[in-house]
């Protein structure tokens, strides 16, 4: 690794796992970008989620999936 903290990364994109290679799911311990034509999956999964009702959290995420949506517009998800 350099000093900088970037080699890992650095092989890690030119190794074959960057964006050219498609997932599913939401990265634990990454970042996922979710792209405009998977957010309406996206959203049926939140909605139907049964702990909807249950806060506001899920609600507001709702929320914003539909403003996405509306603006095409990718959302980004932050793992641990």
């Amino acid at each position: 690794m350099d000093k900088r903290g970037t080699g890992h990364i650095n092989r890690v994109y030119r190794g074959g796992a960057g964006m050219a290679r498609a997932y599913f799911g939401l990265a634990r311990w990454g970042i996922t970008l979710i792209l405009p034509e998977s957010l309406p999956a996206f959203q049926e999964i939140v909605i139907a989620d049964r702990r909807m009702n249950r806060g506001e959290q899920l609600a507001a995420l709702a929320v914003k999936i539909c403003e996405a949506i509306f603006r095409e517009k990718y959302m980004i998800h932050f793992g641990v």
